[in-house]
Formats: structure tokens, C-alpha cells, sequence
């Protein structure tokens, strides 16, 4: 069936990653990647980042292109508050985020996804931190859909790759998490620092 985009909030009673409607059969040989690991470790994931920790697998800077892994060969991207922090642009002239997405459509598999946190950009979390170079949107994901940016006449700039939203997740502060999502979300499109992170999942899909 066609896929819709599912919104849900940090309080659901299932992560939208257990559904089933929004998975693809991993193999054996399934590769998961936790990128810009800094020390945390997780379990079933190989963890890459430009400093050597006991969390880190792979010494790589994510901006030196290309990373160290075939095309194709990535199942699932885990990259958690690192995109806030990737240059607007890079010593060729290139953009950062656009040569970014390019390099994770290179290395997931048809169908492969990746997992992305970051700071809302109506919250404190977004401007507070000096290295933070950008704030992230629940639209700003959308500039690597081919549908989308062809639509909005923008595909001369977006980059070589394309990519399936299938979901958003909001981190709310404690103190609205008890609210109905009626009011959640009229909160969180009026007010400041309701949200404090936003999450994503994009599917690789083909150009």
C-alpha cells in the first residue's frame, strides 16, 4: 500500500521503527551505522566519527568524502544531533547538507533508511550550542524529495538523491507532554521551547 507519513510524539506507545508498514526486511549481512558516534555505543551498530572513542568502530571525518563503505551496502543510518553541526559550506564551494544527504543516498540500500534527531528549531537547544551552524525544521527534509523540489522548482540545487519522509517525532519539554494532541500541536506551532528536539526516518528511494 502507499506509504503516508506518520506523526507521532514522544510519548506514543510504539516507536514508528516497530511498524511494520514503515520496515523493510533486513539479511544476514544487514549493515547499521551509527554516524558521528562521539562515545555512545549501540548495540547492533557500527559506530564511525572523526574521533577515536570505546563507542567508536570506523576513524572517519564525515566531512572528507568519500566515506568508508561500498555503495549500496547500508541498511539503516543512525545519526543523532550531529546534522545541526555539519558546515553550511565546505572548502570546495559545496554545501555541507546537500553533500551529506548525496553520500548517505550513496551508501543505503534501496529501501534503507536513516534515523535523524535534532534540535527544533523553535527551542533554546537549537541556538544555545556555539558549533550549531544550522536549525532544523519539519519541512527541511522535504528539500530531498525529488517530487518535492521539482514541484517547487528547486531540483537545480538539491542534490543527487532522493528520499521518502516517513516519519516526524517531536521531543516535547515535560511539561506539555500530558497535554491532547490537539493542544500539543497548537502549542508547538505558537509557542517557543515546547519542542525540544525533532526526530526523522527517510527511506532512500530511487532518483
Amino acid at each position: 500500500m502507499a506509504l503516508e507519513e506518520k506523526i507521532e510524539w514522544e510519548t506514543a506507545a510504539q516507536d514508528i521503527s516497530k511498524d511494520l508498514d514503515f520496515s523493510h526486511p533486513s539479511t544476514e549481512n544487514s549493515k547499521k551505522v551509527n554516524l558521528a558516534c562521539g562515545q555512545k555505543k549501540v548495540e547492533g551498530y557500527i559506530g564511525i566519527d572523526s574521533v577515536k572513542t570505546e563507542a567508536t568502530d570506523i576513524v572517519h571525518d564525515l566531512m572528507t568524502f568519500p566515506w568508508p563503505f561500498e555503495d549500496g551496502s547500508v541498511y539503516e543510518f543512525k545519526c543523532d544531533h550531529f546534522v545541526e553541526h555539519i558546515p553550511i559550506q565546505l572548502a570546495d564551494g559545496a554545501f555541507g547538507m546537500i553533500k551529506f544527504m548525496e553520500e548517505v543516498w550513496r551508501c543505503l540500500e534501496v529501501g534503507g533508511t536513516i534515523h535523524i534527531t535534532a534540535p527544533y528549531y523553535t527551542s533554546m537547544r537549537a541556538w544555545q550550542d556555539p558549533t550549531h551552524t544550522r536549525a532544523i525544521t519539519d519541512v527541511t527534509f522535504t528539500y530531498f524529495n525529488k517530487t518535492m523540489v521539482e514541484a517547487m522548482q528547486m531540483d537545480h540545487y538539491s542534490g543527487k538523491c532522493n528520499f521518502a519522509q516517513l516519519s516526524k517525532k517531536y521531543y516535547l519539554m515535560p511539561e506539555f507532554e500530558s497535554l491532547a494532541d490537539e493542544a500539543r500541536m497548537y502549542a508547538t506551532q505558537h509557542y517557543f521551547n515546547v519542542v525540544a528536539d525533532i526526530g526523522f526516518v527517510l527511506r532512500k528511494v530511487d532518483l
